[in-house]
C-alpha cells in the first residue's frame, strides 16, 4: 500500500515540477527576452497592482528595466507577455506589422464579437488608425487648426476656474458604456445617412475609408469612437491634474509663464 502512495506522490511531484518549469519557460519559436514569469497562474500581477504615488516610471517597470533591460518578459492577469520600454524598438515593431502576430485584449475581443476575427486578419489596422488620428489631432493639425481655438477656450475656462473656491480636475470615471455606445451609434447612423452634414472630422474620414478598408464595419467604427473618447478623457484629465500640481509646487514657473498675449501666442506656435 505504501508503495502505491509513494508512486502517486512521486508522479504528482514530477508533473507539478514539469508544469512549473513550463510556466517559467514558455514555448517560443524564437528567443524570449530575459525576465520572470512569477508565480504560476498569478504571475507578477500582484506586484504590478501595487499602488504608486510617484510621477516617475512605475516601480514595476523600472525595477525590471534595471534587472533585465528595456525589453523583458512577464505574466500579468494570466497572460504571458513581453514588455518593451525601448521607443526605437516599439517604433520598429509598429512600422513592421508583419513581424508580430496581431492580438487583442479579451475585453476588446468581447466587444467586437465575431468581428474580431475579421479585424485580426488585417495587420495594418494599427498603422491605419494611428495615421488617421494624427491627421486630425497630430502636431501639424494642432498647430494649424486647433491651437488658435484652444487658446481662447483655455483662457475662458481658466478665468472661470479662478473664481471658484475649489476645483476637482479629475473624478472617478463612471461611464454607462451602453448609453455612450447608443449615443455614438445614433450620431454615426445620422452621419452615414446624411454625409452632407459632415464636419471634416475623424468620423467623416473613417466613413469615407469604409469604401476601401474592409475591416471597417459599422460595429468596429462605433467601438473605435468609444475607445477614443474613453482614452482622451483619461489622458486629458490626468495631464491636467499633473500640470496643476506641478505649477502649484513651482510658483516661479507660474510667474515665468505669465507673459503678454503676443509672447504667449509665439510660444504656442513654436
Amino acid at each position: 500500500m505504501w508503495s502505491v502512495w509513494l508512486s502517486v506522490i512521486s508522479l504528482l511531484n514530477v508533473i507539478s515540477t514539469h508544469w512549473v518549469y513550463r510556466w517559467r519557460n514558455p514555448k517560443c519559436n524564437g528567443k524570449l527576452p530575459p525576465g520572470s514569469m512569477g508565480i504560476p497562474l498569478i504571475g507578477e500581477t500582484l506586484d504590478f497592482l501595487v499602488s504608486n504615488n510617484s510621477l516617475d516610471t512605475p516601480p514595476f517597470i523600472k525595477k525590471r528595466m534595471m534587472k533585465f533591460g528595456p525589453i523583458f518578459r512577464t505574466s500579468l492577469a494570466g497572460r504571458p507577455m513581453v514588455v518593451s520600454s525601448d521607443p526605437k524598438f516599439n517604433y520598429y515593431v509598429f512600422q513592421q506589422g508583419k513581424l508580430v502576430e496581431q492580438w487583442y485584449m479579451d475585453s476588446f475581443a468581447k466587444l467586437l464579437g465575431q468581428d474580431v476575427t475579421r479585424v485580426s486578419s488585417h495587420r495594418n489596422i494599427h498603422k491605419y488608425l494611428r495615421n488617421s488620428i494624427l491627421n486630425h489631432v497630430g502636431p501639424e493639425a494642432l498647430k494649424n487648426k486647433l491651437l488658435p481655438h484652444l487658446e481662447d477656450a483655455i483662457s475662458q475656462k481658466l478665468q472661470g476656474w479662478s473664481k471658484l473656491p475649489s476645483l476637482e480636475v479629475k473624478k472617478s470615471l463612471a461611464v454607462n458604456r451602453q448609453k455612450v455606445v447608443n449615443l455614438i451609434t445614433k450620431i454615426y447612423e445620422e452621419r452615414k445617412r446624411n454625409p452632407e452634414i459632415g464636419k471634416g472630422d475623424f468620423l467623416d474620414q473613417i466613413l469615407m475609408d469604409m469604401k476601401t478598408e474592409t475591416f471597417l464595419t459599422d460595429k468596429f467604427i462605433i467601438y473605435v469612437m468609444f475607445g477614443l473618447l474613453l482614452a482622451s478623457f483619461e489622458t486629458i484629465s490626468s495631464t491636467l491634474t499633473l500640470a496643476i500640481k506641478l505649477l502649484s509646487d513651482k510658483p516661479k514657473v507660474v510667474k515665468e509663464l505669465t507673459v503678454s498675449d503676443t509672447k504667449r501666442s509665439q510660444i504656442f506656435l513654436k
